[in-house]
Parts: C-alpha cells; sequence; structure tokens
C-alpha cells in the first residue's frame, strides 16, 4: 500500500492543515494546564505518524518542520517523563523550541525534575550538566551576531552564553547586573526587543541552575514557618507572609491532622530553625514522583503502531496511561 492511500484512509493525515491545526490547539491547552501526561502521549502520537509519512519531509519539508518543532514542545511539556540524559540533551539540541511555549517556565521544570535526586550532590551535577549542554547548543538564538576578540560569530545559545559569562561571570549576579548587562553590554545594546527577550529568559534559566541546591536561594522544596508570631514560608530563599485567609487554612490542616494522630504538617519550622543549615536528605528518606508508568512502549513499536493504536492513545487522556520510547 502506498503512502498516498494510507493518509487517505487516516484521520489524522498530516498534509493537512487541519490536523496541524488540532496539534496546535493541544498544544496550547497541554501548556495552559500543565497537562503532562497529555503532553507525553501527543509527543508519541506525533512521533508515530510522522513515522508513518516517510515522504512528508520531501514533498513538504516546511510542514514537516512544524509537526518536529511540535514534537518537541510537547516533549518539553512533559519533560518530566524522561531520564536525566534525554533532558540533558534537549537542552544541548531542542533548546529553543521550549522558549517559544506559552505559559510554561522550563525552570519550574528542572526544579520539580531534580527533587528526584535525593542527595543535594547530585541535584548540582545535574543542573551543572544542564548548562554544559546549553553552552554546547548551536541552534541560532538570533539574527544579531556575537562578536569576541573582534570576531563575529553566530548567535547561538553557546556564544550567547560565553558573552553573559565574560561578562557576568560564572557566579550568580544581582537582578541590576542582569539588567546593564541585557542593555549597555557591547553584543547587547543593539538588539531587537524580541532577540533581548530571548537572552533574558535564556540566561534567567542559567542564573537559577547556577545557584547551588545547598543554600535558601537554591533549595527546591518551599520551607514552610509556623509560629505565634508569623505564619509564611520560604520559596527560593524569598519569606512570603501568608494572610489571615491562608492561616485560617493552615490551621484547619493542622486541626484535621492532629485528630487523626498525624502530628504537625510535614515540613513546618519555625523562623529560628529556618536559619539553621539545610539538612541533607538520607537515602531512607523518599520523594513522591509521578505515578507509576506503566508498561513501557519504545520507539521501534510506535513505527508499527496502527492507526487505530494511535488513536486509541489519544482519547484515553482520563486513564493512566502512558508510554516511554527510545530515543534512535
Amino acid at each position: 500500500m502506498t503512502e498516498e492511500n494510507t493518509t487517505q484512509n487516516m484521520p489524522f493525515d498530516l498534509y493537512k492543515s487541519e490536523t496541524l491545526e488540532r496539534f496546535q490547539d493541544n498544544l496550547v491547552e497541554c501548556a495552559t494546564y500543565n497537562m503532562t501526561q497529555e503532553s507525553h502521549q501527543m509527543s508519541l502520537i506525533i512521533r508515530g505518524l510522522l513515522e508513518q509519512s516517510p515522504n512528508l519531509q520531501t514533498d513538504q519539508p516546511e510542514l514537516y518542520q512544524k509537526y518536529w518543532e511540535l514534537y518537541w514542545q510537547f516533549c518539553w511539556i512533559a519533560l518530566n517523563y524522561f531520564s536525566d540524559e534525554r533532558v540533558i540533551a534537549m537542552f544541548q539540541k531542542h533548546y529553543l523550541v521550549s522558549a517559544d511555549i506559552p505559559f510554561i517556565d522550563i525552570w519550574d521544570k528542572v526544579k520539580f525534575i531534580s527533587l528526584n535526586h535525593i542527595l543535594i550532590e547530585d541535584r548540582n551535577r545535574f543542573k551543572e550538566s544542564i548548562i554544559k549542554a546549553l553552552r554546547k547548543n548551536q541552534e541560532v538564538l538570533t539574527k544579531e551576531t556575537v562578536t569576541k576578540d573582534g570576531k563575529e560569530n553566530p548567535g547561538t545559545v553557546g556564544h550567547w552564553i560565553m558573552d553573559s559569562t565574560i561578562e557576568l561571570g560564572l557566579k550568580s549576579v544581582e537582578a541590576v547586573k542582569l539588567a546593564e548587562y541585557l542593555v549597555n553590554s557591547t553584543n547587547t545594546k543593539s538588539l531587537s526587543k524580541e532577540s533581548r527577550d530571548r537572552i533574558r529568559k535564556l540566561i534567567d534559566l542559567i542564573e537559577h541552575l547556577k545557584i547551588p541546591s545547598d543554600t535558601l536561594e537554591g533549595y527546591e522544596p518551599i520551607i514552610a514557618i509556623d509560629d505565634d508570631r508569623s505564619v509564611g514560608a520560604i520559596r527560593a530563599g524569598v519569606w512570603e507572609q501568608y494572610d489571615d485567609s491562608l492561616k485560617k487554612i493552615r490551621q484547619s490542616i493542622a486541626d484535621t491532622m492532629d485528630s487523626l494522630n498525624l502530628g504537625p504538617a510535614s515540613g513546618s519550622v519555625t523562623p529560628a530553625k529556618a536559619k539553621e543549615p539545610i539538612q541533607r536528605r538520607t537515602a531512607t528518606q523518599t520523594l513522591k514522583k509521578e505515578p507509576a508508568v506503566l508498561p513501557d512502549i519504545t520507539l521501534k513499536e510506535v513505527k508499527h503502531l496502527q492507526t487505530k493504536d494511535l488513536i486509541n492513545i489519544y482519547t484515553q487522556n482520563k486513564e493512566e496511561q502512558t508510554a516511554i520510547y527510545e530515543e534512535e
């Protein structure tokens, strides 16, 4: 059976503009509500359909590229489904599409994934690996070039990180210095607003990644503070005061836990204790993860899925069905 006959019988015909629009609408919905499981399913569907349409790249290369961009955007939303190695590879080769996803903060995704590492040292290594991957990234971030030692270099992700490192240093910097760099630096002062916004988003991510997890600013979980004088939380090293309504909610939760003999709310500490060094988790302390992954579907199996199988994956959003595939 030829590809032409196959696609005519497929409800997801990649050659039709309605199919692309449908997937684009799905992306906005998934991004708006941070639907990680559905995004993972959608990435699997698009990958499978592309494998079943081998002539699309030759027939309509621009359309083919748009589908691949959608594929990677769905992958970014579902970032927590992937191994550390795959996440790092995505930062090295496919960071650019993440910058164009509405409502999604990639740092929040990284912060969530880092919680899978119990040891602080492992979290720091994970974040450092992402920085190294971004330095190697050769995707063109801006049409403007980056000048170094009198030589103009393409405005790639890696070159902009190199430039910001020269100007700002290796350690985290104050917001004022970052703003000055974005406006007054030799390479940034003539940037368009779009280019400056892209660089700001990239450097903001780098600055977050620079902060060690064994500091209050870099500690990923939220530290609750609850005593007679104050009720609030330390989030990324910043104190957030709870208003009266939140105090009542917290008291209600505490009363419920007391009635069930569960003790005080988890993570609640006094202001004095909050100033103490953060204690490293022991090997016996575990972290809650996403729901258990169901039987895997590899990329090789995806290539041979029938259309009806893809439709089943697409329509079973309410079930805890997930799929992990291996990258070629």
